[in-house]
């Protein structure tokens, strides 16, 4: 079952699945994580994660919001993915930081590819 958690870590079998771990075993480790650079010019968050290679697929999508009620489409990123193995990938995403009280979320867009 996709909503099903059978190992109680807080992240669903969807999740797991797409980020390339096993739904049995519990993990403690966030799946990705955010790095902040204030020196880029405008600043920036990389969100890194890696990812089943099968859920390249999917494709990903941003979507922002300065309030938490109203999401726009975010294009505005940069994907770069390296392939770890045959059935795992690194994907990094730089977001431009434009506005320093926003909110992001990430979800599929259900296309081959998605970025600049």
């Amino acid at each position: 079952m996709p909503t099903a958690d059978p190992d109680d870590d807080g992240l669903p079998n969807r999740f797991e699945s797409f980020f390339g771990r096993d739904p049995r075993v519990a993990e403690s480790e966030p799946p990705l994580t955010l790095t902040l650079d204030r020196a880029a010019t405008p600043p920036t968050v990389t969100i890194q994660f890696t990812r089943s290679a099968h859920a390249a697929a999917l494709g990903l999508g941003l979507k922002t919001s300065g309030n938490l009620v109203n999401w726009t489409a975010f294009t505005e990123f940069t994907e770069v993915v390296t392939p770890l193995s045959a059935t795992l990938d690194l994907v990094q995403i730089t977001v431009p930081v434009r506005e320093w009280v926003a909110f992001w979320t990430v979800g599929e867009t259900r296309v081959q590819a998605l970025g600049h």
